[in-house]
């Protein structure tokens, strides 16, 4: 068993790459972040925000963080990574396994989110101990750091076996259970030691162009035979429901995540309002998949449309 690496004596960077997009989290995300890590604790906490629109200006979020959160830049808490120039092999290739050009605009889509997720990966790794990679429309829970702390420090630290663990998943698992990885679809709440990120980033970056970034890296761990483990209750919870590919709707969340049920009801009415704004076409979709509700109404809603779609495509063949 290898010797103790407590997470509270160590160095953890928080890794947080953004792009610009209609309707932008960064701010709640970074903020929620903020909160929850105790000052004493800052010390040994670096959160970078990498943005990755080129040329950077594009994002003016970044601008108004930077303005919200001076001082914290100034004490080293706080850092703005940038990629000014982009990546040069986005123009010499284009993306293989496309016939149309929505699917060109797409896979060239993916391969940016996991160029962008190894860039900063390669920065980070450099940088800490432990590095947790959040995406920039997640929530996090109250008392994230110290929660987190606990949970590792009890149940991973001595331990060897395991390649990435997981603080944020939608599915209803058990705590420490093992994430089977067909079932892997997020690339956000990933906590990995820092000495073993650098051969991640590289095997992402040399197959960037073949899968999603959240299939390559359960490609990978299952590979390389390393376990992935969960965090129940999960210590994130998914925002973004308007992402930053114009077609796609965020429906996934933690179905784990401890919130007060007074802010949980806000959060569903400014998710429909911010649906309705943005995506109406999804309207109903969010209903169905996205707004929580009791398990029983649940099961009721889903047995409605399911006999609404069969009976659409009983009369509409």
């Amino acid at each position: 068993m290898p010797d103790p690496k407590l997470l509270r004596d160590s160095r953890l960077v928080i890794g947080i790459p953004t792009v610009h997009r209609k309707r932008d989290y960064l701010l709640e995300t970074v903020d929620t972040l903020i909160t929850n890590i105790p000052r004493h604790a800052r010390s040994r906490v670096e959160l970078i925000v990498f943005n990755a629109d080129v040329p950077p200006e594009k994002h003016v979020r970044v601008s108004e963080l930077a303005q919200r959160h001076a001082a914290l830049i100034d004490s080293g808490f706080l850092s703005i990574l940038t990629n000014p120039h982009g990546y040069p092999e986005l123009s010499r290739k284009a993306p293989v396994l496309a016939t149309h050009t929505t699917d060109l605009e797409r896979l060239a889509w993916e391969a940016k989110l996991t160029l962008d997720a190894t860039y900063l990966m390669r920065h980070g790794a450099a940088r800490g101990d432990y590095y947790l990679h959040v995406e920039d429309d997640f929530l996090a829970a109250e008392g994230f750091y110290e929660r987190l702390v606990e949970w590792f420090d009890h149940n991973f630290a001595a331990r060897g076996d395991w390649g990435m663990l997981a603080v944020y998943t939608p599915y209803d698992f058990q705590d420490c259970q093992q994430y089977p990885l067909q079932q892997f679809i997020t690339s956000s709440g990933l906590l990995f030691r820092s000495d073993e990120l650098l051969v991640l980033a590289e095997v992402l970056r040399s197959r960037y162009q073949l899968l999603p970034i959240d299939d390559l890296i359960a490609r990978f761990m299952e590979e390389a035979n390393r376990p992935v483990y969960v965090c129940v209750p999960s210590l994130f919870q998914n925002m973004g429901i308007i992402s930053t590919w114009g077609g796609k709707v965020g429906m996934s969340r933690s179905l784990s995540f401890h919130e007060p049920a007074l802010r949980r009801v806000a959060r569903d009415l400014g998710e429909l309002v911010d649906i309705i704004r943005y995506q109406r076409w999804a309207t109903l979709r969010v209903l169905r998949h996205r707004v929580r509700k009791p398990r029983w109404l649940q099961r009721l809603v889903d047995q409605f449309f399911d006999r609404a779609f069969s009976l659409r495509g009983r009369f509409f063949r």
